[in-house]
Formats: structure tokens, C-alpha cells, sequence
């Protein structure tokens, strides 16, 4: 997965914005985007 990113509650109307993000090197999507426990 690129840089290590995982998205959560993901749903194909999403799909549209992720992809545009992961294209345009462009930062995490937050509203989808499940945190990493320390």
C-alpha cells in the first residue's frame, strides 16, 4: 500500500477522491484514513 496508508469505511463515491489524491502525491484523505495505535 503507498506509504503505508490504510482507509477505512471506504465506499465507491470515495473511490473518485483517492485515486485523484494518490495520483497528485497529495496528503491522506483524514476522514477515511484509520490512525495507527501507538
Amino acid at each position: 500500500m503507498p506509504d503505508k496508508i490504510s482507509y477505512g469505511r471506504v465506499e465507491a463515491s470515495d473511490a473518485k477522491e483517492i485515486v485523484a489524491n494518490l495520483v497528485a502525491g497529495g496528503k491522506p484523505i483524514e476522514r477515511l484514513r484509520i490512525k495507527k495505535k501507538d
